[in-house]
């Protein structure tokens, strides 16, 4: 062990602590991945980008929002996104 002196307030947010926060805190100092997203990148894609990550045209995206397969989000008029969690699903769905 190191002789290392740890905050008391680290100490009491440790004793306080959730057995899944207290973990996740554990696996963060150990250096172990935390983060359970793994996915990086946008969280809003347009149209095109859609497209690419569900390897089809800009016009089969435009057939699924139509059919309200997957909701769009308007930024503001003329600009609408798609959710990236609504894309994943889609793919895990067609895979």
């Amino acid at each position: 062990m190191s002789n290392t002196t740890i905050p008391a307030e680290i100490v009491q947010a440790l004793l306080t602590a959730t057995d899944d926060r207290r973990d996740a805190a554990l696996r963060a100092l150990r250096g172990e991945n935390t983060n359970a997203r793994q996915e990086e990148g946008p969280l809003l894609y347009s149209v095109a980008q859609a497209a690419t990550r569900l390897n089809v045209s800009r016009c089969t995206v435009w057939r699924i929002l139509r059919a309200r397969g997957i909701k769009k989000v308007e930024l503001y008029p003329g600009c609408e996104r798609i959710r990236r969690a609504d894309i994943d699903a889609l793919a895990g769905a067609i895979s």
